[in-house]
């Protein structure tokens, strides 16, 4: 039964090859480091290159570790590579709400047009505060993602305060 299962998946997550391929492309892991595990339930990949795929969610099948100069992704399924994102290709951070329950925590790749979500990731949002990447504002979010329109460039952003970012953060819930 559980092999039964491990196909339908692997068989399922064939859909998100476009977005994926894309990561493993620019972003092959090329080094073992020691970083701190992320908790959670599940990534969400979506990209301007494979609109048309819609977004694609990865559930239980990955670990994330994140340290100061990465963020590290492996799906445990055999033909995926794990990835090693670094945090200067990181455009920046946002938050999506569906509920008070249930959001994501987005890191953004504005070069490569792709957005990966954490679902109720705080620790993915701590992170993005202790790099120094700033909170991308929900409306730049979906002029990028839908309407061609590039984000805020990294260049000149000062740091904020916690609290600050905090207060940005829950303002996504907003949709500001």
């Amino acid at each position: 039964m559980r092999l039964i299962i491990h196909i339908f998946i692997s068989v399922f997550l064939i859909g998100c090859s476009g977005a994926y391929d894309d990561l493993e492309e620019k972003y092959p892991a090329n080094e073992i480091v020691d970083s701190e595990i992320v908790e959670m339930k599940s990534i969400i990949l979506t990209s301007k290159a494979h609109k048309g795929d819609g977004a694609h969610s990865i559930n239980g099948l990955s670990k994330v570790k994140i340290n100061s100069e990465f963020m590290e992704i492996e799906i445990n399924i055999p033909w995926y590579q794990k990835i090693q994102i670094p945090v200067e290709d990181i455009s920046g951070c946002g938050k999506t709400c569906f509920s008070s329950d249930t959001w994501d925590a987005d890191i953004l790749l504005g070069e490569l047009g792709t957005e990966i979500s954490f679902r109720n990731s705080k620790q993915v949002l701590e992170w993005c505060w202790e790099q120094g990447l700033p909170m991308i504002t929900s409306k730049n979010k979906r002029d990028w993602m839908y309407n061609d329109k590039t984000l805020p460039s990294k260049e000149g952003y000062q740091q904020v305060s916690k609290e600050e970012y905090t207060r940005q953060t829950k303002r996504r819930c907003a949709g500001y």
